[in-house]
């Protein structure tokens, strides 16, 4: 049994080691998007948009980055 025990220990490692990567592909989104609704209140402000976009799209960076390196671990089991 200490097999498994150790192999679900360092499968629950990797995944929380994860949750850093996750909570700045959130804050990413979250600026990008109000960046977006910022540039449509003010369509003359380009600089919004461009935030806006480079926020949506470091989160979509990340995203790609973080699936990519997580491979096919699934969650731990609680």
């Amino acid at each position: 049994n200490a097999p498994l025990e150790a192999a679900q220990h360092q499968l629950e490692q990797r995944w929380f080691a994860y949750i850093p990567g996750f909570m700045i592909t959130i804050a990413l989104l979250v600026m990008g998007l109000v960046g977006l609704l910022a540039w449509r209140s003010e369509p003359s402000r380009y600089e919004l948009f461009w935030f806006g976009m480079i926020g949506v799209q470091a989160f979509a960076a990340y995203t790609y980055i973080m699936v990519h390196l997580r491979g096919n671990f699934p969650p731990p089991r609680v």
